[in-house]
């Protein structure tokens, strides 16, 4: 085998791990958005804790989000903005 078909070869197998790869990459991504929408009131919940967390320690909100603001919405996890977040995943 000359050394091109030895590299020709390598990429055809590059390829095929490759494409496998995104397949199940594809299916974690998936699997993680279901898994926002399924706990999705444990997660706000748990989202409104760190909330009156940060507000009873006057954690900042650019400490806590690493945003350079003030307005709390960028803490805040909601029935309305979940479903940009599991397609932020997807």
């Amino acid at each position: 085998m000359t050394v091109i078909e030895q590299m020709g070869a390598k990429a055809k197998e590059a390829a095929r791990v490759l494409s496998v790869a995104g397949s199940k990459k594809d299916l974690a991504l998936n699997s993680i958005a279901d898994a926002l929408i399924e706990h999705k009131d444990e997660i706000i919940k748990a989202n409104n804790i760190d909330i009156e967390y940060a507000k009873a320690h006057q954690i900042r909100v650019a400490n806590v989000a690493g945003y350079s603001t003030e307005s709390k919405v960028w803490l805040m996890v909601s029935e309305r903005y979940l479903p940009y977040l599991t397609l932020s995943v997807m």
